[in-house]
Protein backbone atom coordinates (compact mmCIF):
# COMPACT_ATOMS: atom_id res chain seq x y z
CA UNK A 1 0.00 0.00 0.00
CA UNK A 2 2.10 2.30 -1.40
CA UNK A 3 0.68 6.27 -0.64
CA UNK A 4 -2.15 5.33 1.13
CA UNK A 5 -4.05 3.74 -1.91
CA UNK A 6 -6.44 1.23 -1.92
CA UNK A 7 -7.05 -1.09 -4.84
CA UNK A 8 -9.24 -3.64 -4.44
CA UNK A 9 -10.19 -5.98 -6.91
CA UNK A 10 -13.72 -5.20 -8.81
CA UNK A 11 -15.39 -8.05 -7.35
CA UNK A 12 -14.40 -7.09 -4.05
CA UNK A 13 -16.41 -3.86 -4.48
CA UNK A 14 -19.40 -5.12 -6.02
CA UNK A 15 -19.74 -7.38 -2.73
CA UNK A 16 -19.23 -4.63 -0.57
CA UNK A 17 -21.72 -2.47 -2.02
CA UNK A 18 -24.38 -5.22 -2.25
CA UNK A 19 -24.17 -5.98 1.49
CA UNK A 20 -24.84 -2.15 1.81
CA UNK A 21 -27.55 -1.64 -0.03
CA UNK A 22 -29.13 -5.16 1.35
CA UNK A 23 -28.73 -3.66 4.72
CA UNK A 24 -30.10 -0.67 3.65
CA UNK A 25 -32.94 -1.87 2.23
CA UNK A 26 -33.52 -4.08 5.19
CA UNK A 27 -33.52 -0.95 7.32
CA UNK A 28 -36.19 0.43 5.40
CA UNK A 29 -38.38 -2.39 5.70
CA UNK A 30 -38.63 -2.34 8.93
CA UNK A 31 -38.36 1.71 9.65
CA UNK A 32 -41.80 1.51 7.05
CA UNK A 33 -42.85 -1.27 8.87
CA UNK A 34 -42.79 0.62 12.43
CA UNK A 35 -44.16 4.07 10.42
CA UNK A 36 -47.69 1.99 9.34
CA UNK A 37 -48.01 0.38 12.49
CA UNK A 38 -47.67 3.08 14.38
CA UNK A 39 -50.13 5.21 11.69
CA UNK A 40 -52.78 2.51 12.26
CA UNK A 41 -52.57 2.67 15.73
CA UNK A 42 -52.67 6.12 15.59
CA UNK A 43 -56.35 6.08 13.26
CA UNK A 44 -58.13 4.11 15.43
CA UNK A 45 -57.28 5.72 18.81
CA UNK A 46 -58.11 9.33 17.02
CA UNK A 47 -61.30 7.65 15.72
CA UNK A 48 -64.52 9.76 15.97
CA UNK A 49 -67.50 7.92 15.87
CA UNK A 50 -71.52 9.74 14.33
CA UNK A 51 -74.31 8.96 15.90
CA UNK A 52 -77.18 8.81 13.58
CA UNK A 53 -80.85 9.94 14.85
CA UNK A 54 -82.54 6.71 13.71
CA UNK A 55 -86.67 6.24 14.50
CA UNK A 56 -87.82 5.00 18.22
CA UNK A 57 -88.46 1.43 17.13
CA UNK A 58 -90.54 -0.65 20.22
CA UNK A 59 -87.89 -3.83 20.30
CA UNK A 60 -89.33 -4.90 23.91
CA UNK A 61 -93.16 -5.11 22.54
CA UNK A 62 -93.28 -6.10 18.85
CA UNK A 63 -96.40 -6.42 17.45
CA UNK A 64 -98.73 -9.62 17.83
CA UNK A 65 -97.95 -12.25 14.75
CA UNK A 66 -101.22 -14.18 13.96
CA UNK A 67 -100.54 -17.27 11.50
CA UNK A 68 -102.88 -20.39 11.39
CA UNK A 69 -101.72 -23.50 10.73
CA UNK A 70 -104.80 -25.69 9.47
CA UNK A 71 -101.93 -28.90 8.58
CA UNK A 72 -104.07 -31.52 11.59
CA UNK A 73 -104.65 -28.71 14.39
CA UNK A 74 -107.64 -28.02 15.23
CA UNK A 75 -106.51 -24.16 15.92
CA UNK A 76 -103.40 -21.33 17.05
CA UNK A 77 -102.31 -21.31 20.63
CA UNK A 78 -101.12 -17.84 21.48
CA UNK A 79 -98.37 -18.20 24.93
CA UNK A 80 -98.97 -14.28 26.52
CA UNK A 81 -94.85 -13.15 27.19
CA UNK A 82 -94.30 -10.61 30.36
CA UNK A 83 -92.80 -7.24 29.23
CA UNK A 84 -89.12 -7.15 29.86
CA UNK A 85 -88.41 -4.97 32.45
CA UNK A 86 -87.26 -1.54 32.30
CA UNK A 87 -83.96 0.14 33.66
CA UNK A 88 -84.60 3.42 36.08
CA UNK A 89 -85.31 6.75 34.76
CA UNK A 90 -81.79 8.50 35.75
CA UNK A 91 -80.07 5.60 33.74
CA UNK A 92 -81.94 6.03 30.75
CA UNK A 93 -80.11 8.82 28.56
CA UNK A 94 -80.37 9.01 24.43
CA UNK A 95 -77.47 9.34 22.15
CA UNK A 96 -77.95 12.66 21.15
CA UNK A 97 -77.86 14.02 25.36
CA UNK A 98 -74.39 12.30 25.40
CA UNK A 99 -71.86 14.73 24.70
CA UNK A 100 -68.92 13.21 21.83
CA UNK A 101 -66.48 13.33 24.64
CA UNK A 102 -68.79 11.15 26.64
CA UNK A 103 -69.18 9.06 23.99
CA UNK A 104 -65.75 9.30 22.27
CA UNK A 105 -62.99 9.82 24.79
CA UNK A 106 -62.35 7.31 27.55
CA UNK A 107 -61.68 8.86 31.01
CA UNK A 108 -57.59 9.04 31.57
CA UNK A 109 -56.12 7.82 34.09
CA UNK A 110 -53.58 10.29 35.84
CA UNK A 111 -49.94 8.87 36.04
Amino acid sequence: MPGGVLEWPFWTKLIMVAIGLTGGLIFMYVQCKVYLQLWRRLKAFNRIITVQNCPEKDVHHPPPRHSTQTEGRQGTVEVPISPAPSPAPEAQQSDSEMSVEDAVAPEQNPV
